[in-house]
């Protein structure tokens, strides 16, 4: 909200989200409210913290520059309501599934694409049979499903993000949702997806490491490119 001296941010921003984007940035504007009285000024001005909300629904939201993004909703129960994302550009496409559980509109729009990053959810067996936890079991998308989705989309390269565990600790935890993954009939290239991760789509999928921050330099002040 007020990027001055963290970021060096020096123009507004647009964003894009479902019904109530606009009220929950309202509420994070009444939250800074006394920053924005007291520290607006000459250097400063009101203008660099514009922020023009979109309220996203079914279809294309986004074309530019070759690049178009189409958004379709998905099931987040008391999350709804819930969308993916599918990215077009020069004949690729990418799929973001968002938060879902499994849902047919993932695999209508993710069917040949390039890359499809997936959600996934799972917990220990003990959890799982817990009844509070079954209703959070539900919302996103379980290792079968997303086998199921895979399966039946194809990709050339599947990776699961925001993945949520509970007793499903580190690497065995991650080996065991690969696993229940395979056991249920994908066979299909497969990562796990880490922060900074990077994707080089062309005649196939590279993955790019996710490159060290020891060097980054600080988002420090107004011109400042962004690496």
């Amino acid at each position: 909200m007020t990027p001055w001296f963290l970021l060096g941010r020096d123009h507004g921003f647009e964003m894009w989200g479902p019904e109530g984007t606009e009220q929950m940035v309202q509420g994070m504007r009444a939250m800074f409210g006394h920053d924005l009285q007291a520290r607006v000024n000459q250097f400063n001005p009101i203008e660099t913290l514009a922020i023009q909300t979109h309220v996203v629904s079914a279809g294309v939201v986004s074309e530019r520059n070759g690049v178009k993004i189409t958004a379709f909703p998905v099931e987040h129960a008391d999350g709804n309501p819930a969308f993916g994302y599918r990215v077009d550009w020069n004949e690729h496409r990418v799929l973001l599934s968002g938060d879902t559980t499994l849902h047919e509109n993932v695999i209508k729009h993710g069917t040949g694409a390039d890359l499809i990053v997936h959600n996934v959810i799972a917990f220990s067996d003990r959890l799982s049979q817990m009844p509070e936890m079954k209703c959070v079991l539900a919302k996103l998308t379980t290792p079968e499903q997303a086998a199921e989705v895979f399966k039946r989309t194809k990709p050339k390269l599947a990776v699961y993000s925001h993945i949520v565990t509970k007793e499903l600790q580190g690497k065995k935890g991650e080996d065991q949702i690969i696993a229940r993954t395979r056991a249920s009939g994908y066979d299909g290239p497969l990562v796990m997806g880490l922060d900074r991760m990077a994707f080089e789509i062309a005649d196939g999928v590279k993955v790019i490491a996710p490159q060290s921050i020891d060097e980054l330099k600080n988002l420090d002040s107004k011109g400042q490119p962004f690496p």
